[in-house]
């Protein structure tokens, strides 16, 4: 998936100082340390709200930062940006991008700090394609690659699950949730899972793919077959991430897997909800800790650490993240394969924290 980013806002006449771009640094922290929200559902409803009714149509998105001012983002859908290359860039619909309290507070190169959307944990992109400037042809260039079949995607998907379904970590992961109350879970939101598509160099993340949806189904099944006779209910399962092409939603809707647009994943989650991520690239821990209190989540285990050798990690901890966990969840060891889920765990919130 391609982005564009309208530069306007980023157009300064005098870059800001070191010490003007630590002063706003600190007014976000001691905000953000007061209690106030970086993401609630309120602004996610509002932004999604203006993102409707922008459909196919150009104009502004307003968010509130963190300090309550509110920002104007400009849409330009069906801008068409010509290049020196002899390829034109199509502007698509708008889309949201999250930043969490380390991105918001670290001290950036002074030509790219903006103290107009410095305070802004929402940021506003758009979708983008590229054609031929002559011809007009859309690259289409991932449609043509070898094995872009469906029925290819769909075998290799059903190998993979009854791999997974005959491994000894899904025994061990059935034992776990055996011995674990879920009761109250109703429904299950997973982030970021990744395309399954099997585009050339990209096997290996084919199969995580793959690995993860086939998890999701594990847990549903078991969490129905949990439940007491008489007090039934479907489990519902949805998913978002971006990167899902068509093949993914085919499969995914065939096994009553619901594919959602990003934000509308978020807007699901409830205290009734299990919230799946493996390390996605968005703040999701943090994002979840703003707006619900899950009845459970299986993703990165929690930890002081929010930096891997000097980089901050793709879904960050924080303090407002750990203090969360600690009040109100239990961690319960889950069986993991590192290159398939990643560093996880399984945190399931305490009776007495409802």
């Amino acid at each position: 998936m391609n982005y564009y980013r309208d530069r306007s806002l980023f157009i300064q006449k005098k870059p800001a100082t070191i010490q003007r771009q630590s002063e706003i640094n600190d007014e976000i922290r001691s905000l953000y340390l007061s209690g106030a929200p970086l993401f609630t559902k309120e602004q996610i409803y509002a932004v999604r709200r203006q993102f409707k009714e922008l459909e196919g149509k150009q104009g502004k998105v307003l968010v509130t930062s963190l300090n309550g001012r509110v920002t104007e983002f400009v849409v330009k859908t069906g801008d068409v940006l010509s290049s020196d290359t002899g390829i034109e860039c199509i502007i698509g619909e708008p889309c949201l991008f999250y930043r969490s309290i380390q991105e918001l507070t670290s001290i950036t190169e002074r030509s790219l700090f903006t103290p107009a959307i410095a305070s802004c944990s929402f940021h506003i992109y758009q979708t983008s394609s590229y054609r031929n400037k002559l011809t007009k042809e859309v690259d289409n260039s991932e449609q043509s690659r070898p094995y872009y079949n469906k029925n290819i995607v769909q075998d290799s998907f059903n190998t993979t699950l009854n791999e997974w379904e005959k491994s000894k970590q899904c025994e061990d992961l059935l034992q776990v949730l055996q011995s674990t109350d879920l009761s109250n879970i109703k429904q299950i939101v997973a982030f970021a899972c990744g395309s399954m598509k099997l585009d050339l160099g990209r096997e290996r993340l084919a199969r995580r793919s793959m690995h993860q949806h086939g998890l999701l189904l594990t847990i549903r099944k078991a969490l129905k077959e949990k439940q007491s006779f008489g007090n039934s209910h479907e489990i519902s399962a949805w998913v978002q991430d971006p990167a899902y092409c068509a093949i993914d939603t085919s499969i995914l809707m065939e096994s009553r897997i619901s594919p959602l647009d990003n934000p509308d994943g978020f807007l699901k989650v409830d205290d009734s909800t299990m919230v799946l991520s493996f390390a996605p690239d968005a703040p999701i821990k943090q994002i979840i800790t703003d707006i619900s209190r899950p009845a459970a989540m299986i993703w990165n285990r929690v930890t002081e650490d929010e930096f891997f050798g000097g980089i901050l990690r793709s879904d960050p901890d924080s303090s407002r993240v750990r203090e969360m966990i600690s009040q109100y969840y239990e961690m319960v060891e889950f069986p993991f394969d590192e290159e398939l889920f990643s560093n996880v765990a399984l945190y399931v919130r305490r009776r007495e924290a409802v």
